[in-house]
């Protein structure tokens, strides 16, 4: 089974959105972030950071011009889903392209991806 991972395009647009809003709050007031978003809760309860922990504050101070600190693959996130990802989607719309990758290799991705920034989240933390 193959899905095509930007089919929706209501979905596209809806994410595409997401990303402006959030690029609008960050240029207006990137502490805005830290103050509703909730803290991780595999960190509260079990100590143990979870792949994104950190990227907010992280995020928060790529926008003013600082180093990200808290969690080593924040770098990478800010690219993906600021500059890639839309523009994939914006690409596709007008070129048309399908982007159709396995199921079951996606899965397997996804789930080592994660595997390794824990591991890397975790081991930055306590040094």
């Amino acid at each position: 089974m193959k899905i095509n991972i930007f089919a929706n395009k209501k979905i596209g647009v809806v994410i595409i959105s997401l990303i402006f809003l959030t690029s609008l709050i960050l240029f207006i007031n990137p502490d805005f972030l830290l103050e509703v978003l909730p803290s991780c809760v595999l960190n509260t309860v079990f100590g143990i950071k979870c792949p994104f922990c950190g990227m907010t504050q992280d995020i928060v101070l790529i926008v003013k011009g600082y180093q990200p600190v808290h969690n080593p693959f924040s770098p990478a996130m800010v690219v993906i889903a600021f500059l890639v990802y839309p523009l994939v989607l914006i690409l596709r719309y007008f070129f048309k392209i399908e982007i159709k990758i396995s199921y079951n290799l996606a899965k397997i991705v996804l789930l080592l991806t994660m595997l390794i920034m824990v591991v890397f989240n975790n081991i930055k933390c306590s040094n």
